[in-house]
């Protein structure tokens, strides 16, 4: 349990000479440096990393900017000081960026090889999954390697207080805070990851994170800890409410387990209670965009994403093509006005979604691609009055992206022709429709071109997470995203 368990641990007790030399190098030498390898020069190595605290490190409540400055950084750990580099090269000076990633890569070889183990190995491997290439699929696998890293350390036992410490520096209680703090956002990590993909969760409650909000309080709190603290909250008050709406002898077949409508009702009434707690009313908008954080987009748009999930869940079993029920049209204007929001706080807060980390964009996805089911299992009438708007929050979310000047590989610009594809091809099928219409008497069964989706998302299950999902990736690949990969495809 203290990171040492070997053969030789185990049978060559008395030496410890080799269990202090097992331990004496965490991580790569200083030799690794990029600086020092002539990757960036320190002037420009100071600018990238000054950019990552004050733009990027908000996104993903990482790292502490009273803690991590560039000396403190650079002494601890080149793997993260690369990683740090990386990610904001990728944003902030793309010339730069090729050379410190493969460094990245790299260097985490290096760790993975000799199986080093620290905080800064944690965070570093974390970094390196918030912005990834478009093609890099290994999301799961590196979050699950940094959980047992880190439980090989012992954080699964950390006790809440320990920062509050008496006779411990300002800087060491920093220190263990961080630790906390990097636990923290691992849990809300494995969580989302869960929730997305329908796999196992890594990470049980523990009594640390159960004391989120006390832990708010700490007189160390920093500014980043409140978004930190919002979705360790929401996690919580989620998780266990899907697990039982979606057991796992229940996945495979995506049916949903009878007499949950007081447990969708009560979980309501626990998203509503945190939207109030931690958020503002997103619409109508009560203060210019402009003056909005990042904070505030992050915390607004997760709460309509996990809304679009508690209804898409309710709606598993009625917008089904074998369905012989009609969903209740309350069920069906949540899912809807859920999912728009989400489309619609893009333009609104544009200034921010340039540099959201790449679940950002996966929830998104997911958004589009609901209403597009919604609009071919609904009942026609109701589908029929929300297209308009559907289409339009899909064109001008899709036209944000792509005004964004962030490379034509990036994140964006992936999602603004993904959106762009999608509003397409609804607008080919309104306007297929229309032909139908002047063509009264044309057969109910001819409706190979009626929408261009329609096959795809009629053999597929729209609950989330996707369960029983296999159909999800010929979806999505029609129109430019990799759900199984988490990848934008070009």
């Amino acid at each position: 349990m203290r990171g040492r368990y070997s053969l030789h641990d185990l049978l060559v007790q008395n030496d410890s000479s080799d269990e202090q030399q097992a331990a004496a190098e965490p991580e790569p030498s200083t030799s690794e440096d990029p600086i020092s390898l002539g990757f960036v020069n320190l002037a420009i190595a100071r600018s990238l990393f000054d950019s990552f605290i004050l733009v990027l490190n908000p996104f993903v409540s990482q790292l502490d900017p009273a803690l991590h400055d560039f000396a403190y950084v650079r002494q601890r750990s080149p793997f993260l000081l690369t990683a740090i580099l990386a990610a904001s090269a990728k944003a902030f000076h793309p010339v730069l960026y090729p050379r410190l990633y493969q460094h990245a890569q790299d260097l985490l070889i290096v760790v993975f090889r000799h199986g080093h183990k620290s905080i800064e190995v944690v965070q570093a491997i974390l970094l390196q999954t918030y912005w990834k290439e478009p093609h890099d699929n290994r999301v799961w696998t590196l979050v699950g390697y940094a959980i047992r890293i880190c439980t090989e350390m012992g954080w699964h036992r950390l006790e809440p207080g320990r920062s509050s410490g008496h006779g411990m520096t300002e800087r060491r209680r920093r220190e263990m805070r961080n630790i906390e703090r990097t636990w923290l956002v691992l849990f809300v990590y494995d969580r989302s990851i869960s929730l997305q993909t329908g796999k196992p969760c890594m990470i049980e409650s523990d009594p640390l994170i159960e004391s989120i909000t006390s832990w708010i309080k700490h007189p160390l709190a920093i500014e980043n800890d409140r978004l930190l603290a919002a979705l360790v909250t929401l996690r919580l008050e989620t998780s266990t409410a899907f697990g039982l709406m979606v057991p796992r002898s229940n996945a495979a077949s995506g049916r949903l387990p009878t007499g949950l409508g007081s447990l969708f009702a009560i979980l309501s009434r626990q998203i509503d209670a945190w939207e109030a707690t931690w958020g503002h009313p997103t619409e109508p908008p009560q203060i210019p965009a402009e003056e909005e954080g990042c904070h505030d987009f992050l915390i607004a748009f997760y709460g309509c994403h996990i809304r679009l999930q508690i209804s898409s869940l309710q709606l598993q079993d009625h917008l089904s093509p074998s369905s012989a029920t009609t969903p209740d049209v309350e069920s069906l204007w949540a899912a809807y006005s859920s999912a728009l929001r989400m489309l619609r706080l893009i333009p609104r807060h544009s200034s921010h979604v340039s540099f959201a980390q790449d679940s950002v964009h996966v929830m998104l996805a997911y958004c589009a691609a609901f209403l597009v089911k919604l609009l071919h299992l609904a009942p026609r009438s109701f589908g029929e009055e929300l297209e308009s708007d559907i289409l339009l929050a899909i064109q001008e979310a899709s036209t944000t992206f792509g005004r964004l000047d962030t490379g034509a590989s990036s994140s964006c610009a992936l999602q603004a022709r993904f959106l762009g594809r999608i509003a397409t091809r609804l607008q080919s099928a309104a306007s297929h429709r229309g032909d139908e219409a002047a063509h009264a008497g044309a057969a109910d069964a001819d409706i190979s071109e009626d929408y261009m989706l329609q096959n795809a998302f009629l053999d597929a299950n729209m609950g989330f997470p996707f369960i029983g999902g296999d159909n999800w990736d010929q979806i999505f690949a029609d129109t430019g995203y990799s759900i199984e990969a988490a990848t934008m495809i070009q």
